[in-house]
Formats: C-alpha cells, sequence, structure tokens
C-alpha cells in the first residue's frame, strides 16, 4: 500500500512539474483610460494582434473592454483577447509592441523583468502614456 502511495505522489509531482515546465511566463496589455472612439492597430513582434478596433474607456472605470494577455510556452505562444484566442510560435526576446492610435504609429521594447502588466492609456488623439507594473493594475 505504502508503494502505491508513493509511487502515485511521485507520478503527481512528475506531471505538475512538467506542466510548470511548459510554461514558462505570461503578460498582459491593457487598453485604459482616456479613449473616446479611436481607432487602435496592435502588434506584437510582427504578429498583428488588433486591426482597426474602435475603443472607448468606461468613464467610471477609466477601462475599455480589450485587455491582451499573452501566454509564452516553451515552443509557442497563446493570445487571448476576451473568448478570442490565437496560437503563434513563440514571441522571443525582445518583445516589440507597435501601438497605432488614430494612425499615428508608437514604439515599445518591453522587458518583462521590469513588469508584465502594460498599460496603454490615451494621452491625446494621436499618443499614448505607456506604463509598465509589477503588480496587477487596480481598477474602480
Amino acid at each position: 500500500m505504502k508503494k502505491i502511495i508513493v509511487y502515485v505522489l511521485f507520478i503527481l509531482a512528475f506531471l505538475s512539474a512538467k506542466s510548470q515546465e511548459n510554461k514558462t511566463s505570461s503578460f498582459e496589455i491593457h487598453f485604459q483610460d482616456f479613449f473616446v472612439n479611436d481607432t487602435v492597430c496592435l502588434s506584437i513582434n510582427h504578429y498583428l494582434i488588433l486591426n482597426k478596433k474602435v475603443l472607448t474607456s468606461n468613464k467610471v472605470s477609466g477601462l475599455t473592454d480589450v485587455i491582451v494577455r499573452v501566454y509564452l510556452f516553451k515552443g509557442s505562444s497563446l493570445i487571448k483577447i476576451g473568448k478570442d484566442s490565437i496560437k503563434i510560435k513563440r514571441i522571443s526576446n525582445p518583445i516589440k509592441i507597435k501601438a497605432t492610435l488614430n494612425g499615428r504609429l508608437s514604439k515599445y521594447k518591453i522587458n518583462l523583468e521590469q513588469g508584465k502588466y502594460i498599460g496603454l492609456d490615451r494621452k491625446d488623439k494621436y499618443k499614448f502614456i505607456f506604463n509598465q507594473s509589477k503588480n496587477p493594475f487596480e481598477y474602480d
């Protein structure tokens, strides 16, 4: 009986280690405050993620309905936007983000050691305010 319990525990530990090995890291991009019928595009490295998406921020929460979650696995990446998901080849460092606001392009390089939470606010008609945090954003 002891051998069976030890064997089962060994299998569970092995499977847990394998699942942790597969999922290496993740990050999120939040389109946050001050958007009013603004058109945005988003590319991560060379993958187009959002194309001419019209955003409006909720006046109470200061958040649009668009949060892009990127999961980096050993051989691939999974990008989730709401209920939709896209499986692509592994996104490699450096992570390069191209974000277009009403036709004007902004470029950012992301170092995940500085935080895995990326926030983009609308500064003016053509510019973003870029935020990066190690802690999740808090919204009211």
